[in-house]
């Protein structure tokens, strides 16, 4: 622990409050002085442990990085089928959607779009390289036609954004509001779709 690192201001917070003659003061002090340290090395801990990962990640090949998609998309087949099957127990119409990805399908991409997927660190694109992502989402809608033919409601959104020429994304997967607003309309059309076609006549 450094001399004037956060850390050692928050243990002297601690061993300030310990010695403090007046209970309630003392018990404020140590419990600031103990969370500070335990919220700092937590963190420190957790961003060397993020660190560890993304060495071994890099250094899985590209095919190998496929494969766990693929293990990964037996898992995700085998939890929708539960949950489908559990709401149909319970009465509950429940639909699946396959949610869009930034670039993926897209007619124009944005000077956003192109600027994120060269220069952003964020979502393990230097982990997983984008073309990763594709052939993972490629998967993905394969899984989801294998799903509908076995009786899911599945709606495969991913190129929702395929003609919309502003740019519908803050990061990799995540809308901002221009994007939601066209996601939250579509999707809100099938939802009434659907209930109007399950309304008995």
């Amino acid at each position: 622990m450094e001399y004037g690192s956060p850390e050692a201001y928050y243990l002297a917070v601690f061993l300030d409050g310990v010695s403090k003659k007046q209970p309630v003061r003392s018990l404020k002090s140590l419990q600031l002085g103990l969370n500070g340290i335990v919220q700092l090395l937590a963190k420190k801990f957790h961003q060397g442990g993020l660190e560890v990962i993304q060495k071994k990640v890099i250094s899985i090949p590209s095919r190998e990085k496929i494969l766990i998609w693929e293990k990964a998309l037996a898992i995700y087949r085998r939890d929708i089928l539960f949950m489908n099957t559990l709401a149909r127990c319970r009465g509950i119409d429940i639909i699946f959607f396959l949610h869009a990805m930034l670039g993926y399908e897209r007619e124009t991409v944005t000077e956003f779009e192109k600027k994120f997927l060269n220069d952003s660190p964020m979502y393990d694109l230097h982990l997983a390289p984008y073309h990763i992502w594709t052939e993972g989402y490629d998967m993905l809608r394969e899984s989801g036609k294998e799903l509908k033919d076995s009786g899911v409601n599945y709606l495969d959104f991913s190129t929702v954004f395929k003609s919309v020429e502003l740019n519908p994304f803050i990061d990799l997967v995540h809308m901002n509001k221009a994007g939601s607003d066209i996601f939250a309309e579509k999707m809100a059309n099938e939802i009434i779709r659907s209930i109007r076609k399950s309304k008995p006549e």
